[in-house]
């Protein structure tokens, strides 16, 4: 696992999120299940139902464990989450079954709120094998944050930068050492 000035990347995201969402619930891998429950997490953290179908899966498996009726949902790999934007998010779900920021016609799935009322569509797309999150947003009730409100509270988009790469981790790490001066 990897680690962004002596904290787990896994754990700075939790620590981002866990102010606005509690409960929060890693969806893990059977494989990578014993290594993140043994690093001392302060968060639940559960096996994926769905192993080899993707976000959708880990998607699925998050939201049928859930204790609330809506779930923020990001990937563990976002070590810039912005909390006044998450908060926005939330405030905006009433009447929706998903809200999700979209920025040049592409939606973040991975960064988004989601309902209990996704569970039946998404349990269809999985056994359909269409595993493609953003399909989701036609079968239910999405509001769509555009690219105006999300610069209101992150006008470099960096809620949004994941870590693929060995590349994005130093660049990462160079935003944290910046953010901490």
């Amino acid at each position: 696992m990897e680690r962004i000035n002596n904290q787990l990347l896994i754990e700075r995201t939790i620590e981002r999120i866990s102010p606005l969402a509690q409960p929060v619930l890693v969806v893990t891998s059977r494989e990578q299940f014993d290594s993140i429950a043994a690093s001392s997490l302060s968060a639940n953290v559960v096996v994926d139902a769905y192993p080899g179908k993707g976000a959708l899966g880990g998607l699925y498996t998050g939201l049928a464990k859930a204790d609330s009726l809506y779930s923020f949902v990001v990937g563990c790999d976002m070590p810039f989450l912005n909390r006044d934007l998450i908060g926005y998010i939330i405030n905006n779900s009433h009447g929706f079954d998903v809200v999700v920021p979209k920025m040049q016609k592409m939606a973040e799935p991975l960064h988004a709120l989601y309902s209990k009322n996704c569970l039946k569509p998404i349990l269809k797309m999985l056994r359909e094998g269409e595993l493609g999150i953003s399909h989701l947003f036609d079968l239910v009730k999405t509001r769509y944050v555009n690219e105006r409100e999300l610069a209101q509270f992150d006008t470099e988009k960096l809620s949004f930068f994941n870590i693929n790469t060995l590349e994005d981790l130093q660049k990462a790490r160079q935003l944290v050492e910046i953010e901490g001066r």
